[in-house]
């Protein structure tokens, strides 16, 4: 299983932001405020192959901070990332908070 699947990492990133995203909203309870419970700073974990380390950490290292702008209307900031190496295994890392457009 690829993280990238032939994908740019920026488009890999944004999808996994986004699924993320949808996958908390279908978890959240009807009393919780959704906006509030959603703009919590959130992790994600992805394994990535080998081949693809060098791609994605070059892209995650220029996204400190950075605003996001999914499917032209969902806007999240990218708190920081990183991708950690052990062992021949690597884990690209990161956190994101959302702003708005859900």
């Amino acid at each position: 299983m690829s993280f990238l699947n032939g994908k740019p990492a920026k488009e890999a990133i944004e999808d996994s932001i986004l699924e993320s995203l949808l996958e908390r909203d279908a978890k959240m309870c009807d009393t919780w405020d959704r906006n509030a419970a959603l703009s919590l700073a959130f992790g994600v974990k992805s394994e990535l192959s080998q081949d693809e380390v060098e791609e994605v950490k070059n892209y995650v290292n220029d996204l400190k901070d950075e605003e996001l702008l999914l499917n032209n209307k969902i806007k999240v900031q990218f708190i920081k990332g990183d991708v950690k190496e052990r062992k021949n295994k690597a884990l690209l890392i990161f956190r994101y908070k959302y702003l708005e457009g859900l």
